[in-house]
């Protein structure tokens, strides 16, 4: 990577400390230098920094430069009930407390955790914990020296947890500006060299053919206008024998069929299929893949998904009937799927 785009995002992220020591913000360089696309990533990573130097994000990039340094800091990857947390053997004095509030405030909604940052717990709209459990006992995840995407990583909640498990990396997808601050501000503190978190979005895996041992893809599929494109660009993105892990909202029923909201489903405005869990086992082996199970299915929960104070002022409560079985636009309410397929 060169040096010139280094240094843009050092002055983004720390426009004071210029020459602090910053190469976590380099994956390429140590994941991917002999990829055959390199240059054209290098050139979509540094067009899209222009983005976080508009002016809607300048008092953030000031604040993250008054952060707390590094010394003294403990960065617990999870506790006992899933929860990232970073803490401190000094106490932050009351003017740090202040900027950390501003910044936690400013990232609002935070919608993938928990996290916690010293002693500022961060109550995400998705208890993803309970995701994360989920994949861990019906997937058998085995991640040691295995290179992984995670596409539409969000605020990189998984990618935290998926180093408990000793990948040689894990790289995430993520084109939103304010999930890009939200999870360095954590990695400011893990400094983690597994992790990647590419400016980029889920066309751009096309530039990583038979590179990925699994692709873990959740939440996304349904938000695609082009569904089995990106299955295909996933499937050419994995190695032989290679897995993909597609979590997804479904809607009940036992044939491959799905639903198409005249304009929202729960309130969502970009969702442009809702399918059910035997509709993406087909997508999945018209794909190409092989040895397609669903893995788990059950309804989506209102504790798992919820109101918070840093989440969201609505939720899932508020955009279902009194019997939680239908939307408030009418259609079946929402399930949760896990699907995995091999290459």
């Amino acid at each position: 990577m060169s040096n010139k785009i280094i240094h843009e995002l050092k002055s983004i992220l720390h426009p004071t400390e210029i020459d602090t020591d910053l190469l976590y913000l380099d994956p390429i360089t140590l994941y991917y230098p002999n990829l055959k696309n390199l240059e054209k990533i290098n050139e979509l990573r540094y067009a899209r920094f222009s983005f976080l130097k508009r002016k809607c994000w300048t008092e953030l990039i000031e604040r993250f430069a008054k952060l707390p340094t590094a010394e003294n800091v403990t960065f617990q990857v999870v506790s006992a009930n899933g929860t990232i947390s970073v803490t401190t053997k000094k106490p932050l004095t009351t003017t740090e407390q202040e900027n950390l509030a501003a910044i936690i405030q400013l990232l609002k909604p935070w919608r993938k955790g928990p996290y916690s940052i010293f002693d500022y717990n961060i109550e995400a709209e998705w208890q993803s914990n309970l995701k994360w459990q989920r994949l861990l006992t019906y997937c058998n995840l085995e991640l040691t020296d295995k290179t992984i995407a995670d596409i539409g990583c969000s605020n990189g909640y998984y990618m935290f947890r998926a180093t408990e498990l000793k990948p040689k990396c894990i790289i995430g997808f993520e084109p939103v500006e304010q999930n890009f601050f939200s999870f360095h501000l954590f990695q400011h503190y893990l400094r983690s060299p597994q992790i990647a978190f590419e400016f980029l979005g889920v066309e751009h895996i096309t530039f990583f053919k038979n590179f990925f041992d699994l692709v873990l893809c959740m939440g996304v599929i349904y938000h695609r206008r082009n569904p089995l494109k990106m299955l295909r660009n996933i499937y050419d993105a994995l190695v032989t024998n290679g897995q993909i892990i597609l979590e997804s909202l479904v809607i009940p029923g036992a044939e491959p069929l799905a639903l198409f909201p005249e304009n929202r489903y729960c309130q969502m405005p970009n969702v442009h299929f809702m399918p059910t869990a035997e509709l993406l086992k087909n997508m999945l082996l018209r794909t190409g893949f092989k040895d397609v199970q669903i893995k788990h299915l059950q309804k989506l929960s209102t504790t798992e998904q919820r109101k918070t104070r840093l989440g969201t002022e609505q939720s899932l409560e508020d955009w279902l009937t009194t019997d939680q079985d239908q939307t408030i636009e009418g259609y079946p309410a929402p399930w949760q799927a896990i699907i995995v397929g091999r290459k």
